[in-house]
């Protein structure tokens, strides 16, 4: 298995469960489609993101936006702008779903020129394969067949490894394999988590027992059973997005037994665990959650933020875009300086709109930590430097959000803990008070258990007040710097 770091299990139920929103058909033998390109991931692959590039610049919400294979766009950042010339993208990646991180993140791409050089500067050999250093320490390795592997340079044993040992260690799980041959013209972008095995049925009662989800606080004992048992069967979680001018989205759940046990909680239940671990989307609040045999089914519109949010949910390494023959970057002009420092706030600004104070901004935490690599990874030749330092203190800021709510999850986690449960009330078998002691043995595991509800609610409440008041004064930040860019280049930021 390739992959690096140390997976701990804390949490892994709740981090499994709030995927249930963010993430088969036959598979082509051949490498025209997204199937042929996940087969060639490393096989120890849990969650893809699979682009159809050339049909999501097509779809309607693209032509409505004005997202061009260029970098152009009328309505926020463009997600394809460093895309151009690839017509296929599968982002792979190894996720611990205890801490929603990532062990490694990389990308296969095909190309429309198979003939096209490689953006950036060679440096050497990867795996035997011919590899150019792109912007940010990306490392582009040619891989033949039309088709480039793209890794970050910390990731280059891993990449070498998976390159050399394709054939021995195998393919990506079927699942994941099943879920990228549904991109193409129709539903151009698919998200894919293959969780079978992710939860344990005592990992999932310790936290309906101790920190249950909105709409499932008051269940009985034996329900707590069942739905432990329903949570540890899943297998996966699979999200479509369509190419209607309105995008419209489908995230089908897979578990192993009947889901009917959710019922109408289903909505509110999975929307709450997604927000504890800090990826929730706006939009979902909106959709309809129907259960059916061994699946929940989620359905519902997608706004602009909420397509961009769902493209990173891996860091996709971009396909930097080729500059034009005999073009010349003049960092030293102040015409090139001034656009190339819109264009940065503009990106940075965009990011944080889509950011609000209070209890949304706890629930995105973990999508702060992606916006933060983002940041750090945008291109920053002939930027001024003050937009840079700028645009660092964001990125610093957002991982001091994220990891506010992350020492808060794990008090949570400490406070709610199993330890210490009520006991059965014993009376022998003909007393009289039989009837009595099982009654207070209800009474007590019901205090219990509000108890435990009450202490994670108290510690949630103060983290989001402390995260809503840094965003609030990185706004400010953010109309400062504007104001401050505006007056120097006497130009609209």
């Amino acid at each position: 298995m390739i992959e690096r770091g140390i997976c701990h299990r804390r949490g892994v139920f709740a981090g499994v469960l709030c995927l249930l929103l963010v993430a088969g058909s036959a598979i082509a033998a051949d490498d025209a489609n997204m199937g042929g390109l996940a087969g060639k991931i490393p096989a120890s692959s849990n969650a893809i993101v699979a682009v159809d590039v050339k049909a999501a610049l097509q779809s309607g919400y693209a032509q409505q936006w004005g997202w061009t294979a260029d970098g152009g766009s009328k309505m926020g950042t463009n997600p394809f702008a460093r895309l151009n010339g690839v017509d296929r993208c599968l982002a792979a990646a190894r996720f611990n779903f205890g801490t929603m991180d990532t062990s490694w993140e990389t990308a296969l791409m095909q190309r429309t020129d198979p003939k096209q050089a490689l953006p950036g500067m060679a440096v050497d050999k990867l795996a035997g394969k011919a590899t150019n250093r792109g912007p940010s320490g990306l490392l582009l390795v040619d891989l033949g067949d039309n088709t480039i592997a793209a890794v970050q340079d910390s990731d280059r044993q891993l990449a070498a490894q998976w390159i050399e040992q394709r054939a021995a260690m195998g393919k990506a799980s079927e699942y994941l394999q099943q879920a990228a041959a549904k991109a193409g013209a129709s539903t151009p972008i698919v998200v894919a988590f293959d969780l079978k095995d992710a939860v344990s049925t005592a990992e999932a009662m310790q936290m309906i027992q101790g920190d249950p989800p909105e709409g499932l606080g008051e269940v009985s004992e034996g329900d707590v059973a069942e739905l432990a048992g329903l949570f540890a069967s899943i297998k996966g979680i699979t999200l479509t997005i369509g190419a209607e001018k309105e995008p419209r989205g489908e995230a089908t759940v897979n578990f192993g037994k009947d889901t009917s046990k959710l019922g109408a909680n289903a909505k509110s239940a999975l929307l709450d665990l997604l927000g504890r671990q800090g990826m929730a989307i706006p939009d979902f609040k909106n959709w309809d959650f129907q259960t059916s045999g061994d699946r929940v089914v989620a359905t519902g519109a997608f706004s602009t933020g909420g397509v961009k949010r769902v493209l990173r949910t891996i860091r996709t390494p971009m396909h930097p875009a080729p500059k034009p023959a005999g073009q010349v970057t003049k960092a030293s002009d102040p015409a090139d300086k001034s656009a190339a420092s819109r264009r940065y706030f503009n990106a940075i600004s965009s990011t944080l709109d889509e950011l609000k104070p209070g209890k949304s901004l706890a629930e995105t935490a973990r999508w702060l930590l992606r916006d933060a690599k983002e940041i750090d990874s945008m291109p920053i030749l002939g930027v001024d430097p003050e937009l840079v330092a700028w645009g660092g203190n964001v990125s610093a800021t957002f991982r001091d959000i994220a990891g506010i709510q992350a020492t808060g999850q794990r008090q949570i986690a400490a406070q709610t803990s199993i330890s210490g449960e009520p006991g059965a009330t014993y009376i022998a078998p003909d007393s009289n008070d039989q009837a009595w002691a099982e009654s207070q043995t209800r009474t007590n595991w019901n205090n219990y258990r509000k108890e435990r509800i009450a202490a994670a609610q108290a510690t949630r409440a103060p983290i989001t007040e402390q995260c809503g008041k840094i965003l609030q004064d990185l706004l400010k930040t953010r109309n400062d710097m504007r104001a401050a860019m505006t007056q120097k280049y006497n130009a609209e930021f």
